[in-house]
């Protein structure tokens, strides 16, 4: 599969990416999480389709290259704030837009302006930190009940994790670091396939964890009475009894 068919790939999967959260928004509205892993989706179908541009138009301008990273970076940065807000806590969209304009800033930088090797060793641990917040975010959670909708998505951000800094290092040590912008190479190519799976499985590892949240919700109101918050009869039927012995 060549690059540009990997790229649009990519960003029909993160269309349908944010298609998908924006319904289950609308099913359940509570769970604004959603909003956020739907804006997600979008910031990577941005960053595909400018890659796709690029593909065909080959421009010399940083304005793409930059612009394409700024929705990349973004578009993880917006799993992390789903997440956050999904745990009750404070979203970060401030934090956010500071992260997506120092990424604009850096490639005015003569350092990052023409080489892309230097853009992907700069912004690779940027992604790593981003995924790593997820994992962690995730794992401390004491809710023993929701851990299994949550792994789905730790184990995801590792492997994407595991990835990149495996391609990073590869680019450090290899004799052979010319790259351009969205070019054939193999280690552009394989970066595009990779990205193209951790969005299909995203789209679904975020919806287990609505879903499953939503399922203990209804479990927990179908044993308690809404006043009082104390068992009901029915909760009280089904608890297990001890034996005359025990």
């Amino acid at each position: 599969m060549d690059s540009f068919t990997l790229v649009v790939a990519s960003a029909m999967v993160a269309g349908v990416m944010a298609a998908s959260m924006l319904l289950l928004y609308r099913a359940s509205s509570r769970q604004r999480c959603l909003l956020d892993w739907s804006l997600s989706g979008l910031c990577f179908m941005a960053t595909n389709i400018i890659g796709a541009v690029a593909l065909k138009t080959h421009p010399d301008h940083v304005a793409a290259p930059a612009i394409a990273n700024m929705f990349y970076i973004a578009g993880h940065a917006g799993i992390l704030v789903g997440v956050r807000r999904h745990l009750s806590l404070r979203p970060r969209y401030d934090l956010l837009v500071l992260l997506a304009l120092g990424v604009l800033a850096v490639h005015a930088l003569p350092w990052t302006l023409g080489s892309v090797l230097h853009r992907l060793l700069l912004f690779t641990p940027v992604v790593v930190a981003i995924n790593l917040g997820v994992v962690w975010l995730l794992w401390r959670q004491p809710d023993e009940g929701a851990k299994p909708a949550y792994r789905p998505l730790m184990v995801l951000e590792l492997l994407f994790m595991a990835q990149m800094s495996a391609r990073a290092i590869y680019m450090l040590v290899s004799e052979d670091r010319v790259l351009t912008f969205m070019g054939s190479q193999f280690l552009q190519t394989s970066g595009s396939l990779f990205v193209l799976v951790f969005l299909s499985v995203a789209t679904m590892a975020c919806a287990l964890i609505v879903t499953h949240q939503q399922e203990l919700a209804l479990r927990r109101a179908s044993r308690t009475d809404v006043l009082t918050g104390w068992l009901n009869r029915r909760a009280a039927l089904r608890a297990p009894t001890s034996s005359p012995d025990g």
